[in-house]
């Protein structure tokens, strides 16, 4: 039976050290694809979800638990990743596109040309998500990446939950418009 992160953290806050352990585990993907939106650099993205944890580690005790602890978490992941951009920002000029021998170093993961083809359909969703507002770009990186629910988007945004849909589904169907030539030139 799996236990609520809140069940989890009683458990850890009663003495339970290994508890901490199932939250990492449980969020520790979704929190790097979430600030590696941010951060654009796997090694930073990396360092930033380190920093996360650390920081839930530091502050649990101070968490309230009438409330998410999903929206909390990606809060914090949130502020430590603009923290970091506030810190880096003059960095951030030079992306580095993903090493294609990075991509394809697992040969046990899937083929080459799914490889391929998985690279070449996330540039394009990439780019596309690169014309979108930072606004915009946020609320899909919160929905997706870090899986929270739009009651919790709009709780970290300080913005009714209805705005935060509409800004949602106006984001997808920018993606659309975007991705539509692109879609029709593969087929």
């Amino acid at each position: 039976m799996a236990h609520t992160d809140e069940e989890i953290i009683v458990k850890y806050l009663d003495g339970e050290d290994d508890a901490l352990n199932l939250i990492i585990q449980r969020y520790i993907k979704s929190i790097y694809n979430f600030v590696y939106r941010y951060a654009k650099v796997s090694q930073d993205a990396e360092d930033i979800t380190q920093d996360v944890f650390i920081l839930v580690w530091k502050h649990i005790k101070k968490f309230d638990r009438q409330k998410s602890f999903r929206a909390w978490i990606f809060t914090i992941a949130r502020n430590t990743s603009l923290n970091w951009i506030k810190k880096k920002k003059p960095v951030l000029d030079n992306d580095p596109a993903e090493d294609l021998f990075d991509i394809i170093a697992d040969e046990s993961i899937i083929p080459i040309e799914e490889a391929m083809d998985t690279l070449i359909r996330d540039k394009h969703v990439k780019d596309a998500t690169k014309t979108l507002s930072p606004q915009y770009q946020n609320i899909l990186s919160m929905r997706i990446d870090g899986g929270l629910t739009f009651q919790e988007i709009a709780n970290m945004l300080n913005r009714s939950i209805n705005t935060v849909q509409s800004d949602y589904r106006r984001a997808l169907i920018k993606l659309k418009i975007f991705l539509e030539p692109l879609i029709d030139k593969s087929i």
